[in-house]
């Protein structure tokens, strides 16, 4: 787990304090830019197909192709459906990014050097994004059962403003919930940890990245 910022200690002026060559104490901060470049292609995409499919759904049961109970279900599942098929390509984007002041760095289990860093494969980032998909889906689930009360008083509140209203609310009660458990993995569970065999590490953005192997799958 990522450790909280310090409050001692010398800092560059980007508000972090980079250990010997150039590895940085990652902070609450940096899981929050890594996430919004994640979360914000993952949800336009998502959305995307999500209104795709509902379109459909819809002509399919208006024409009794498709019966209400089953378009209910494909109506709930898809959002999560896409987002996280979204995410599986937007992962690999994101992990090979340069960020204003970092990047993201992968080294050997247990190590942080920067002689050892590895190349960002799509192996490796597929194995992110697994960690970050099956742990997102357990946090979620908890969430929305903690959530579940305050969440249906919302919910009937709208609701009785407009049919229209509450949709939107529902929505947006969704994009919150999901935005928070996304940021609360990234920060929680992929930074500074292992994941099948390699550390996921943050450098300064001077820091020159690894070339991939021949042969490798790297883009």
């Amino acid at each position: 787990m990522a450790s909280l910022p310090s409050i001692t200690g010398g800092v560059t002026s980007g508000g972090v304090a980079p250990a010997a060559g150039g590895y940085i104490q990652p902070t609450l901060g940096h899981g929050f830019r890594i996430w919004w470049a994640l979360y914000w292609r993952t949800s336009l995409i998502a959305i995307g197909l999500v209104y795709f499919v509902a379109l459909w759904v819809g002509i399919l049961a208006r024409n009794d192709l498709l019966s209400v109970q089953a378009g209910a279900l494909i109506n709930k599942a898809t959002p999560y459906v896409f987002t996280f098929a979204a995410a599986f390509f937007i992962m690999h984007r994101v992990v090979r990014k340069q960020f204003r002041q970092f990047r993201i760095s992968l080294t050997p289990a247990g190590s942080a050097e920067l002689g050892h860093e590895l190349p960002a494969t799509r192996e490796r980032t597929t194995r992110i994004w697994w960690t970050y998909t099956w742990r997102s889906i357990i946090y979620l689930v908890i969430a929305t059962l903690v959530a579940n009360v305050p969440m249906s008083f919302v919910l009937l509140v709208a609701a009785a403003v407009s049919p229209l209203f509450a949709r939107i609310a529902g929505l947006l009660v969704g994009l919150v919930l999901n935005g928070a458990v996304g940021l609360f993995v990234i920060y929680s569970n992929i930074l500074d940890e292992d994941i099948g065999g390699f550390r996921v590490g943050l450098v300064t953005a001077e820091t020159s990245q690894p070339l991939a192997p021949p042969g490798s799958s790297a883009s």
